[in-house]
Order: structure tokens, then sequence, then C-alpha cells
């Protein structure tokens, strides 16, 4: 009876999206990122030339498309930026959250999303950084409003 029980509950999460730790990337504070990697923000602005906008976006298509949420999260109107570490060979090093919902689980599903990630993209050669530090949005839409 208990280990159907368990089944059951990882089956339930699983459904969810909140499980499968495979990066184990540790999570720091903000200013314990590496100051020596370019930043990219939510928005791609920092980016040097249209390369690194394009590795940008392919590491936050990859992000988002390990994130699920709750359906009930979803009319909250939530949001989270994450700043990821990334190093040449495509590992997250490091993460932290630039800015926090209010909400744990959605803040805690951001996170499951980046440590499912198997794998990033390795930085093209012609990059003449060793990492970089890349802001990721996420956002629910409050369906209440307007």
């Amino acid at each position: 009876m208990t280990i159907y029980y368990k089944f059951i509950c990882l089956l339930i999460l699983g459904l969810v999206g909140c499980t499968n730790h495979i990066n184990n990337a540790p999570f720091v504070e903000l200013n314990e990122l590496d100051d020596n990697c370019l930043l990219l923000n939510s928005n791609g602005e920092h980016a040097e030339d249209g390369c690194e906008i394009e590795y940008y976006d392919k590491i936050r298509e990859i992000v988002h498309g390990n994130w699920q949420i709750p359906v009930y999260l979803n009319s909250h109107g939530l949001e989270s930026i994450i700043i990821v570490q990334v190093s040449e060979n495509g590992s997250v090093e490091k993460m932290a959250f630039e800015s926090r919902s209010k909400n744990d689980e959605f803040n805690e599903c951001i996170v499951k999303a980046i440590r499912k990630t198997k794998s990033l993209p390795k930085m093209p050669k012609e990059f003449e950084r060793k990492c970089f530090q890349i802001g990721l949005s996420f956002t629910t839409i409050n369906r209440n409003e307007g």
C-alpha cells in the first residue's frame, strides 16, 4: 500500500512538471555569480552581436521547453527572473534568482526546469568569453484581469 501511494504521488507530481532533477547546478545568491561572464538579461540585451542573441534564444527555448507549472498557477499573474551561468561547454554552473515571485511553488518549478535540462549548446568558438550569465524570465498571464 505504501509503495503504491508513493508511486501515485510521484505520478501526480510528474504530470505537473515539477520532478526529474538531472542537472545539479548549485543555487547561489546573486552576488556569488562570477563577475567575468557576459550577462545577457531577459530581453537578450547586452549582446555584442547577432551570434550571442542567437545563442541566448536557443538556451531560452530549451529551458522554457522543460518548464511546466500546475494549471492553477496560470491565473495568478506571477513573474520571476533567474540568472543561469553557462560554461563554454554548455553546462549550467550556477543559478540565482534576480527576482522571485511570491509563490514558492512557481519558483521551484523554474529551478526544476533548469535542472531538468540535460544539456545546453556549447558556446560558439567565436565567443571570446569563458562563460555567459543568461537572465531568463518566466511569467504567467493573469486571466482574471483585463
